[in-house]
């Protein structure tokens, strides 16, 4: 009789070789095998069929760096390959250029393929999300237990994004440099869900059957200014803007606007004040307690204080301040099992000592 009821081994290997190839081409490639066993006990909430299995994972990479132009241009071209248990093989090609026009102004612009591949309980899971009273939903159906269920599906697919960047950096003076970045990205194979409705003489079971049915767009841009005004001071300013257009479900967990603010003031020479400015925008999130399906989040501002006074060179304190300019916020919300948890205000204390 074993001991521990759910356990698993891994089992990692890499290797990395850099070299370079005539005066302009810096080369890096690599290999990885992983080995993965595991054993999981059913339990009332969540379930794995089969109980036991072995995973194995065979990936490799190579990347060429290209310098052209006297190296006012590079040129980044590279793949990573992988072979998995779930979606098989995956290949995830990129290509990037940088030019440096002059010491102002360097444009850069990246094309690169990514996926997700699924994970274990995405192929062999069934969890229970939520269990409850149906007079809470179906108002029409006398007081049964309700419960919802999420299952794998062991033809679930990779989900995979093509992403397309183009960046502008500009260093007027050494004090001051601005950095902005557009992007567009278009995903496809999104996770989804196909609902099956089972009524039963003791109650209702919805089944939720993974799948990859729902396509997506996104595109935004990132701002970012850096300043150093003396030795005193130096700030940081970033903003960013997302939009989204999904094909398949709503859109979830996307706040458009962010706001981040940093100032960091060197008091003396063993002292430093660091505030920090955050503003996030309202966004909707996957709920599965909710009758309609998500949960709104309410936009927030507020503000971090960390005090540090370096007391010896191996020995700091710092004294930090979190979440101060307003009350009770929620910031993450989980799909099931929790209500959203509120953030409110917090401070603590930290001795360091470095050897």
């Amino acid at each position: 009789m074993s001991i521990f009821k759910n356990w698993i081994i891994e089992f990692d290997i890499d290797a990395t070789h850099r070299f370079a190839l005539g005066t302009w081409n810096d080369i890096v490639w690599g290999i990885r095998y992983r080995y993965t066993r595991d054993r999981f006990f059913e339990s009332y909430i969540v379930s794995m069929d089969p109980t036991e299995k072995e995973d194995h994972l065979f990936s490799g990479f190579i990347q060429d760096e290209i310098s052209l132009a006297d190296d006012a241009v590079k040129l980044t071209l590279g793949s990573k390959i992988e072979y998995n248990e779930y979606s098989h093989m995956e290949i995830q090609p990129s290509i990037r250029a940088l030019w440096k026009v002059n010491n102002e102004h360097k444009v850069w612009g990246a094309i690169s393929r990514a996926v997700r591949t699924p994970s274990r309980f995405e192929s062999d899971g069934e969890i229970k999300n939520a269990a409850f009273n149906t007079s809470q939903i179906i108002p029409d159906l006398p007081g049964l237990p309700f419960t919802l269920v999420t299952q794998g599906n062991d033809n679930y697919d990779s989900e995979e994004v093509i992403a397309y960047e183009l960046g502008y950096r500009f260093i007027p003076t050494e004090s001051l440099s601005m950095d902005l970045a557009v992007f567009f990205n278009d995903y496809d194979h999104l996770r989804t869900g196909e609902l099956n409705q089972v009524f039963t003489g003791s109650g209702v079971t919805q089944y939720l059957t993974l799948g990859n049915e729902a396509s997506a767009e996104t595109y935004g841009l990132e701002l970012s200014l850096k300043y150093k005004y003396s030795d005193f001071f130096q700030g940081h300013l970033a903003y960013s803007f997302l939009e989204n257009k999904m094909e398949g479900f709503n859109s979830f967990g996307f706040p458009r606007h962010q706001i981040s603010l940093q100032g960091d003031f060197a008091i003396s020479k063993n002292m430093q004040l660091n505030l920090w400015f955050r503003f996030v925008d309202k966004m909707d999130t996957i709920y599965f307690f909710d009758t309609s399906g998500k949960y709104e989040a309410d936009r927030y501002l507020t503000m971090d204080v960390r005090f540090a006074w370096q007391i010896r060179p191996n020995l700091e304190l710092s004294v930090v301040g979190q979440n101060l300019l307003r009350g009770d916020h929620v910031e993450f919300v989980q799909e099931s099992f929790s209500t959203p948890v509120e953030v409110g205000p917090s401070a603590y204390c930290k001795l360091t000592y470095r050897f």
